[in-house]
């Protein structure tokens, strides 16, 4: 979704305040990704069934709902166009609720068919997350097809099931209008992140012993005294990399075995996820991070005494093999319509341990939850999932803990204990419609039990 951390990951090691040289030096290097494939919701053939609206000459925007399924790059935007639709025009992307991401201007058009534009910089979209591609057509007379029923055709990009086609008439603006379930032929050009090729994932060491203290400004984040180096954007492909008091604008992406990251800062644009694991493991200590969508995602992390703050989407997301310890997660600021829970499970999965954590989001406008556990995208998973020795506050429901996709999917083996809980939250304390071994969880004033 970012612009800005975008182009600082194109950059590499080369945005290292100290050079390539001196990285090497200091004994990390990050070798080049693999290449990526480019894809498209509609195909490069004709559109099936298009017709062109030779009545209709108003000023008008046009585009495409669609949910981004992989983390990657929006470089730019296709239209199909028929003869007629003349004058100069635009494209834009929007997140879900209005916001423009990006925009160009088409320029050296055919007469008709695919016309395609690049953004000046890729636009970074997260997976799980849903945009509008869109393009001004400034005298009508655009491809339409009604009563769509077709699917996209990229793996990376879904399409709701009806009225992914969308419009507003003017001189521009945020298309959110639809009728008739019509769609007008406006597409996304899209590069997944590809994960290079490195050493199979290694499981993530032990655990340390968690503390004895509650989480909090003392004891989490980057230690006090120490100095960083100013780093831009990284991209992680060689195993067995450390990178160690680091001031990290924009985000950091591992796809290698056996990564460590401690003693850092890590700060975006409220954009983006701070560090993406795609591929390989990564450990997480001593660190900061703020000012992305979510602060770390998805899957095969460790993050030990992590201060996570200042995130527009949530606090961290909770996938497979994964411990999240001793960290606190805090005063969200989340984003118009967004979700906004401290850590949230979104997929079907196994190996999940939450212990000895501050997630307090009391602070939060509009937070959901502290924790919000759901297997929305599938599949069904024996777990297990740990959440112990937690201080959980605010929200909604401080905790979710329910089944997936309206009961299709759901995890076993869920375990929450020994768990304090604040007073602050909407509605209750926690919200469960799956099977819970649920002991030893008490108020964090008074001891009394937390029931269900």
């Amino acid at each position: 979704m970012s612009t800005t951390t975008t182009t600082m990951r194109r950059r590499g090691l080369a945005a290292l305040a100290l050079g390539v040289s001196a990285s090497v030096a200091l004994g990390f290097t990050a070798g080049p990704a693999a290449a990526a494939s480019t894809e498209t919701i509609f195909g490069t053939g004709t559109p099936s069934g298009v017709k062109a609206a030779t009545n209709d000459t108003a000023a008008v925007e046009l585009g495409t709902a669609f949910t981004a399924k992989a983390t990657g790059d929006v470089t730019g935007v296709r239209f199909w166009k028929t003869a007629g639709n003349t004058g100069t025009h635009t494209a834009s992307l929007w997140t879900a609720d209005g916001k423009r991401l990006a925009r160009a201007t088409f320029t050296n058009e055919t007469a008709t068919g695919w016309q395609t534009v690049k953004f000046a910089t890729p636009v970074d979209v997260t997976s799980g997350s849903s945009y509008v591609v869109s393009y001004h057509a400034p005298q009508g007379r655009y491809a339409y097809t009604e009563n769509y029923t077709g699917k996209s055709l990229s793996s990376s990009m879904l399409l709701p099931t009806s009225n992914a086609g969308r419009f507003v008439y003017g001189s521009g603006g945020f298309p959110k209008q639809s009728f008739k379930s019509t769609n007008y032929w406006v597409d996304a050009v899209f590069t997944a992140d590809a994960p290079a090729a490195v050493a199979p994932t290694q499981p993530a060491p032990p655990a340390p012993a968690p503390s004895t203290a509650r989480p909090g400004a003392s004891n989490t984040g980057v230690p006090a005294g120490t100095t960083l180096k100013a780093s831009g954007a990284l991209t992680i492909t060689t195993p067995n990399t450390v990178i160690d008091g680091y001031d990290i604008s924009g985000k950091v992406v591992v796809a290698a075995s056996n990564v460590t990251i401690k003693n850092s800062r890590i700060h975006g644009n409220g954009t983006g996820d701070g560090i993406s694991v795609r591929s390989g493991n990564v450990v997480i200590q001593d660190s900061e991070i703020y000012n992305f969508e979510n602060a770390i995602g998805y899957s095969n992390y460790a993050a030990y005494r992590v201060n996570v703050h200042s995130t527009t989407g949530d606090g961290v997301k909770l996938g497979s093999n994964t411990t999240l310890q001793d960290s606190w997660i805090h005063d969200l600021t989340p984003g118009p319509g967004a979700h906004a829970d401290g850590g949230q499970v979104q997929d079907g999965i196994r190996n999940l341990v939450v212990r000895n954590n501050t997630i307090d989001v009391s602070s939060t406008t509009k937070a959901n939850a502290a924790l919000f556990i759901a297997p929305d995208f599938g599949p069904t998973t024996d777990g297990p999932v740990l959440v112990e020795g937690n201080y959980l506050n605010g929200g909604g429901f401080t905790v979710f803990v329910v089944d997936g996709n309206n009961g299709q999917y759901v995890i076993r083996n869920i375990t929450f204990r020994n768990n304090t809980f604040g007073r602050t939250a909407q509605y209750g304390q926690a919200r469960v419609n799956v099977p819970v071994t649920w002991t030893g969880n008490v108020f964090a004033d008074n001891g009394a039990a937390v029931r269900y």
